[in-house]
């Protein structure tokens, strides 16, 4: 077995699902604040072909961690929010502000959405800094990963066509 686990995963997808909920927001206008954590984010065509490297090349029983690059939540949002010629969202929200908005968005959305809304665990792990380090799929499988500035910019042509 050869274990692949990518970061946050962005790039066209369905309609209200996993990131495309944050693309969404973003489209419409409705952005306007951000955590003050950061992530790592890929796009989803890099890591298909980083898939298909660890199947190839891969050393049974190795993990190869495939983030793309390590970016704050305002460089993440703003850089779609550029991209699709929106806002720039411009308010950071401290950790204990952004649980309690998850908190609440949770109740709210309950009777609608079986409780599909924002969570507190979601809002906590949004305020935290998290970090990949690919370098073992670059070095290993020859993987890269383009910038989420092209990212951003692909997801646009796609809601703009």
């Amino acid at each position: 077995v050869v274990i692949v686990n990518p970061s946050l995963v962005f790039g066209p997808g369905r309609s209200g699902e996993n990131t495309t909920r944050i693309v969404e927001l973003v489209w419409k206008g409705f952005v306007r604040a951000y955590p003050a954590g950061a992530t790592s984010v890929v796009d989803v065509e890099d890591v298909v072909s980083g898939m298909l490297l660890a199947a190839e090349k891969g050393v049974t029983g190795r993990r190869y961690l495939l983030g793309g690059e390590n970016l704050s939540w305002d460089d993440i949002l703003g850089a779609l929010a550029d991209a699709m010629g929106r806002p720039r969202p411009r308010i950071r929200l401290a950790p204990f502000v952004l649980s309690a908005v998850g908190l609440v968005s949770r109740i709210l959305s309950a009777p609608r959405s079986g409780g599909a809304g924002l969570d507190r665990e979601s809002a906590r792990i949004a305020s935290e800094r998290i970090r990949y380090d690919s370098s073992r799929a670059r070095a290993e499988l020859g993987w890269s990963s383009r910038p989420f500035s092209e990212t951003a910019a692909r997801i646009a042509a796609h809601y703009t066509r």
